[in-house]
């Protein structure tokens, strides 16, 4: 019996909160589970109530978005990310035995050509939310197993039953409830869909109706907490509103590379509604959606001339403002139909075709054409990442006979150029690529060129994996002829580059990283820079000579000659007596001069040494990725056994390249490990989160008083993992934090040392606000007051150590003991290398 006015949006609801959701008849002090009304539980929720349930224990559902749970968040997050802190606060104060939020990875998809990954903000969930709330969660137990439906809701059968198994359940019983349970989920999804045909069916038969399919995701266009009653604005109306998961799209085409399960979901819909006469799309998402800053784009050129309307809400929009905008997209869907019911105005093609990537090293130029990347006609350009590191790429390039030009530092220009190509609401990196690759096209490229832009790839959860699609998108709506983006994956730690490259390109990008730090520490220490900056420019372009035509060997020996020139420079004190902050976070704006506007040079003016991440610590993370995720039967015994070669050549060589920069005496011996940075961390953040994230919260925590005074962290505007890190480091930059992470019980440091300097920077390519000056002022402060307390508990470990030490060694003697004795000193921050 639908009618025109539907509103299918609330009917969703209630199969999802009432319908399919089955209680039992539980004795009066059964255990309690809380499940917060966030994110996927608004899909997921019969699973979870009815598994639960079966199992005997009483489900609480947190459905209030409390205010003081809001206000406890440590980061700017989406309006998602908003309500379920709130949620976790409803569900804290209702005081459950357990609260259930799990870490899910991927959703499922009928389509298996398409990878399914959720986005960041919602698979870290549990971990910012128990770093942020941990003072109210001692006597609850967190369940948070990590799920992955990509194959199937089945396929989580094991991790289910072993929570089951945590709550002292039997593995039958488990087994049982939760058949019961997926049973419940799959035929609620069947009726979805049975319903979104019946609708279609009964709007068919007036060809002059017409529906509304909503967007975007179940939490935030379904939930009545977020979607501010949009559907029940369009119903009041006389308007038909079809959650877009009810249209039998499971099997139309999706957006190239889109990694996002409901990316996937939502460009399916998309190319359905787009095709239908009778439906026409309303997005609903949020300011500071890391993944619709692309979606949109996406979802509007699937449209093309076809109305639609986007709705970006957050906690303050306003109610007034949405009724206009609603009024007027329905005036100007009715005037479509009117102008060209059987004009389908699409756009055609005028036989433009792009430069295509046909194989590893072979293009297809706009005329047809094939060459190979090594033809002298096709240049490669190395977007800008921090200078050095930009000209040293381009130098390994070309040491393996490809034409390769490293672009210069971005300027406003550029950053205006891609402003003008894009939302910009995608993040800080891709609209400065997006720029720069304009810039050049438009302003330096030579007619006759084929120029490849390259551009490293991912499969998500980042953004960074849709960059190449976005470049690829504004060549063809531009037309640019003979140019074309060439990729290469962190997936399988950059492999596609070839073995000889791969080798060169890490020496270079690590000598460049140690030579910026460098650069760093001469502008904070130098009595005269200038005089040291002329020597580093001066071997830098022999070092980049070396890279491209040179052996290994060469490149080691001009880099002892580089460091013994610097040795002699006047400095004001040494590197190992210098205050030293290290500035981490995502990896494109901490390295690139542009995106980190004035901070390095602010901190030098105070004689503070900035050590920036380097590039190769997220190079070793990605050899972890590729071991961990070939570790079954992922790559063969072969493929197994070159990463692990790879890896120790790799090792070998940066201690090389180390070893003879450290004699500078402007930088220090220090081996990047990022599984070591990731154990930092293990206990905020699981690994399975892939990205930087964890890179970023381990490396703070390992960083902080061991090896700097202060950590700054800095991101993209709207940056998700940056974001995630934000709130976790902002729990836990204080001493118990750093004890915890460095699995330290016993320590020696001054008692007033508590919270740890640290400071969160989003950047948009502007210069730093007055507000955030400020914070950077503040920041230097509380640095250099550590570091003086830091040196006062050094000298007292030192002089402890000694005595203890002395005093071991006089009962020795007194004793007579003939056995060789080793002191422990473990508990002794910093001394047991010392001792021994």
């Amino acid at each position: 019996d639908r009618v025109k006015g539907d509103n299918l949006v609330k009917l969703r609801q209630e199969l999802v909160f009432d319908k399919y959701i089955h209680p039992k008849e539980l004795p009066a002090d059964a255990k309690t589970v809380g499940i917060p009304k966030s994110f996927l539980v608004n899909t997921y929720y019969p699973l979870y109530y009815n598994f639960f349930t079966q199992l005997g224990f009483r489900v609480v559902l947190g459905s209030e978005p409390d205010i003081e749970g809001i206000e406890r968040k440590q980061a700017a997050f989406c309006y998602p990310v908003e309500l379920a802190h709130g949620f976790f606060n409803d569900i804290i104060k209702k005081k459950t035995d357990f609260i259930f939020i799990p870490h899910i990875l991927e959703t499922f998809n009928e389509d298996e050509t398409f990878k399914d990954r959720t986005c960041v903000l919602l698979q870290s969930e549990i971990y910012y939310l128990k770093s942020t709330f941990k003072d109210q969660l001692e006597h609850t137990k967190i369940l948070s197993p990590i799920l992955n439906f990509a194959t199937g809701y089945e396929s989580s059968k094991d991790e289910f039953i072993s929570i089951a198994k945590d709550l002292d359940v039997s593995k039958p019983e488990a087994s049982a409830s939760f058949d019961f349970a997926v049973g419940e989920l799959q035929e609620m999804l069947r009726e979805f869909t049975q319903i979104g045909k019946l609708t279609l069916e009964e709007l068919e038969t007036d060809p002059d109706n017409f529906a509304v399919v909503l967007f975007g995701r179940s939490y935030n266009s379904f939930a009545g907490e977020a979607n501010l009653g949009i559907p029940q604005k369009f119903t009041s109306r006389n308007m038909t509103i079809i959650p877009h998961d009810f249209l039998p799209s499971a099997y139309e085409q999706s957006m190239r590379h889109m990694y996002w399960g409901t990316g996937n979901q939502l460009m399916k819909a998309a190319n359905y509604v787009k095709k239908h006469p009778q439906l026409f799309g309303t997005f609903i998402t949020n300011f500071s959606c890391g993944p619709d800053s692309f979606l949109i784009s996406y979802f509007r050129n699937v449209m093309g001339s076809k109305p639609s309307l986007t709705l970006e809400l957050d906690s303050h929009s306003a109610d007034a403002g949405i009724n206009t905008r609603i009024e007027a997209a329905l005036d100007i869907i009715k005037s479509y139909r009117e102008l060209s019911r059987d004009e389908w105005d699409d756009h055609q093609s005028n036989g433009f075709k792009p430069l295509e990537i046909v194989g590893d090293t072979t293009i297809k130029d706009s005329s047809g054409e094939e060459l190979t990347i090594f033809d002298k006609r096709v240049k490669m350009l190395v977007p800008n990442m921090g200078r050095f590191g930009t000209e040293a790429s381009a130098a390994a390039f070309r040491f393996v006979g490809i034409n390769a030009e490293p672009l210069p530092i971005y300027t406003f220009e550029t950053l205006k150029s891609g402003r003008g190509t894009t939302t910009c609401k995608e993040c800080l990196p891709a609209i400065l690529n997006a720029g720069s690759m304009l810039e050049y096209y438009y302003q330096n490229r030579p007619p006759e060129e084929r120029t490849l832009f390259f551009m490293a790839e991912s499969n998500g959860p980042c953004r960074l994996g849709q960059y190449h699609v976005m470049l690829e998108d504004i060549i063809r709506k531009k037309e640019l002829t003979n140019i074309g983006v060439f990729t290469l994956t962190d997936e399988n730690s950059y492999s596609g580059l070839g073995d000889e490259l791969v080798m060169r390109w890490w020496a270079a990008i690590t000598i460049s990283d140690v030579v910026q730090d460098m650069h760093h520490a001469i502008k904070a220490l130098a009595v005269n820079p200038q005089d040291a900056f002329d020597i580093l420019e001066e071997e830098w372009q022999i070092i980049l000579d070396l890279i491209e035509n040179g052996k290994l060997d060469d490149i080691y020996k001009k880099l002892w000659i580089l460091a013994s020139r610097l040795k002699n420079i006047d400095r004001h004190k040494k590197i190992e007596d210098a205050v030293k902050v290290a500035l981490i976070g995502e990896i494109f704006v901490r390295n690139d001069e542009f995106s980190r506007v004035d901070l390095i040079e602010q901190l030098a003016e105070k004689q503070i040494v900035c050590k920036v991440a380097p590039v190769g610590e997220y190079v070793y993370y990605s050899n972890y990725l590729a071991k961990r995720d070939g570790a079954g039967d992922g790559y063969s015994l072969k493929t197994k056994l070159k990463f692990l070669i790879r890896d120790k050549i790799q090792v070998n060589i940066e201690k090389k390249i180390k070893e003879a920069l450290s004699y500078s005496g402007f930088v220090q011996f220090e081996i990047t490990e990022a599984e070591d940075l990731m154990k930092n961390a293990e206990h905020l953040i699981r690994p399975e989160l892939d990205g930087e994230a964890i890179l970023t919260v381990g490396s703070a925590l390992y960083e902080i008083m061991d090896h700097v005074s202060g950590i700054i962290s800095i991101g993209p505007f709207g940056c998700m993992p940056s974001r995630v890190a934000e709130s976790i480091l902002n729990s836990e930059m204080n001493l118990e934090g750093k004890l915890k992470a460095s699995k330290i019980k016993h320590h020696n440091f001054d008692d007033s040392i508590d919270a740890l300097p640290f400071l969160a920077i989003e950047t948009d390519g502007n210069l730093f606000p007055q507000i955030i000056q400020s914070k950077i002022e503040i920041f230097t402060l509380q640095a250099t007051r550590l570091h003086a307390k830091l040196n006062v508990s050094r000298r007292k470990d030192r002089e402890d150590a000694k005595n203890k030490f002395v005093t071991l060694i006089y009962k020795f003697y007194q004793n007579k003991i003939k056995s060789p004795y080793k002191p422990d000193v473990s508990g002794v921050p910093g001394i047991a290398g010392e001792v021994e």
